[in-house]
């Protein structure tokens, strides 16, 4: 049976793990996309966001994720997968894979500035990740991939997504509509008419969903669930390199 028409959604959790399961079961909802873990030794998940230190992304990348997320999207490609997309706003491997490879592959965080800057003139990006480490990590990834001049802001939201994971339970909704709808409203405030956020968790996935019909109603603002946004972005691709006669 063919691939061609098939996303191949990478993930660098463990195969097994509950943030693996749990982004299983979101993805189901798309009948064109399957999930592969990059390794079975993957490395393990910070169990708060106090973990998500400057050494635990440095450990990340001596454990080889650059490397493996490039043989995962290797091996897609010769298994005939019509595109890959990265689970991760880290996108790693995106440059190697686009010198070396013909396969689309979409960064979870590519995908999300890219889509913001094709439906809104401005957009604002939302983190969760420690604020003193990732903000500015996040800013130098939207100016590398030339969107800085569309960017209004970086927004911290102290929401700490990890926990729910390390427990095995989902959030509560209603709290984090609470947290993020301020941030919604001070984003608009500043002339953001799209929002990313910068995180592969289902969970958010989730609350961006909702968020997007609060935001649309109240400031005309579109919320980019992350997840979506980047197998929305992958098909985009998959259709082009398919028109364009590629096999």
């Amino acid at each position: 049976m063919s691939n061609a028409a098939t996303i191949l959604y990478l993930a660098h959790s463990k195969p097994g793990s509950y943030i693996f399961q749990e982004t299983e079961r979101y993805l189901k909802a798309f009948v064109d996309v399957e999930i592969r873990g990059i390794s079975d030794d993957g490395l393990p998940f910070p169990t708060c966001v106090e973990e998500l230190t400057f050494m635990w992304l440095l450990k990340a990348m001596d454990h080889g994720l650059e490397k493996d997320f490039f043989e995962a999207i290797e091996r897609a490609e010769r298994d005939g997968y019509g595109a890959t997309a990265c689970a991760s706003a880290g996108d790693f491997a995106l440059a190697e894979a686009r010198a070396k490879l013909s396969i689309p592959y979409l960064g979870l965080g590519w995908a999300s500035y890219w889509k913001a800057t094709q439906i809104a003139e401005k957009f604002s990006h939302l983190h969760t990740h420690m604020a003193e480490l990732i903000a500015p990590v996040s800013v130098q990834q939207i100016r590398a991939y030339g969107f800085l001049d569309r960017l209004v802001s970086v927004e911290y939201v102290d929401v700490d997504i990890y926990k729910c994971m390390a427990k095995h339970e989902e959030p509560d909704y209603d709290e984090l509509m609470g947290i993020f709808l301020p941030k919604l409203e001070k984003c608009a405030a500043k002339g953001a008419r799209a929002i990313t956020i910068g995180c592969g968790s289902p969970d958010l996935s989730r609350l961006a969903r909702m968020l997007n019909h609060i935001a649309l109603d109240k400031y005309g603002v579109r919320v980019l669930p992350p997840i979506d946004t980047v197998v929305e972005v992958a098909r985009e691709f998959m259709k082009k390199r398919a028109g364009s006669g590629h096999e």
